[in-house]
């Protein structure tokens, strides 16, 4: 829910990793889980194992976080 109150304030799902306000509580930090969980789907359809307790994500919360536009890579922002 607060990615999509993120996506209509801001008109993106590219969030940062510090965002974590009283409106977006811990926001960055479900986001980094996703695309751990992410990156860990595309070693295990590769033959790559896993490690010990790693974030999995389903196909379908894939397919509606596609759906939004979330961004599964990290990027940098210019400072300044």
């Amino acid at each position: 829910m607060n990615l999509l109150l993120f996506l209509l304030r801001h008109g993106d799902a590219r969030v940062l990793l510090t965002v974590d306000t009283a409106k977006y509580p811990r926001l960055g930090n479900w986001v980094l889980h996703q695309r751990q969980a992410y990156r860990n789907e595309q070693k295990k359809a590769a033959g790559i194992p896993l490690g010990k307790n790693p974030d999995r994500i389903s196909g379908d919360r894939i397919a509606k976080l596609d759906a939004v536009g979330f961004v599964w890579g990290t990027y940098k922002t210019k400072k300044g």
